[in-house]
């Protein structure tokens, strides 16, 4: 008697694999062999991660090369607070969520564990819109019977 193939949904892995592998294994990953492979990635390492770690903030649609270089501040500021350990090289990971968690926890901000608006703010790693100069003033029309002199009107 041949057996049947069992559907993909009703393989079980082994024991040994525990619940964050079969997680992983369900969203994409290949099993060949016992050698369990990534599902292939485009984006940089940690570049998939930077849209849930800036969700909701100017940052979120930003290039990567901004969202990596306002990271790498916030984690050289975290470290100086002496919350994050690692080199500051603007990757989330576990460490940064770790550094922000306790950030935002001493800070008394909500328990995140991203760069949200409240943190940002705090850390003032929020863009600023500069102006260069003040608007200039308009001009009031000259009183009657005051002279202008070459369109210029005297006071």
């Amino acid at each position: 008697e041949e057996s049947q193939p069992q559907p993909q949904s009703d393989r079980r892995p082994p024991a040994n694999v525990v619940e964050s592998d079969q997680m992983f294994l369900e969203k994409g990953g290949r099993r060949e062999a016992g050698v369990v492979s990534p599902p292939v990635r485009l984006a940089p390492p940690g570049g998939d991660r930077y849209a849930d770690l800036f969700a909701k903030t100017p940052y979120e649609d930003a290039p990567p090369e901004v969202q990596r270089t306002t990271l790498r501040r916030a984690q050289s500021k975290l470290g100086r607070g002496g919350y994050y350990r690692g080199e500051p090289d603007g990757v989330p990971g576990p460490g940064t969520s770790r550094a922000l968690s306790d950030f935002q926890i001493d800070k008394g901000l909500e328990n995140t564990g991203r760069l949200d608006m409240r943190t940002l703010s705090e850390m003032d790693l929020l863009p600023v819109v500069r102006r260069l100069s003040k608007p200039a003033e308009a001009p009031a029309f000259p009183a009657p019977g005051r002279p202008v002199y070459r369109g210029i009107w005297v006071r």
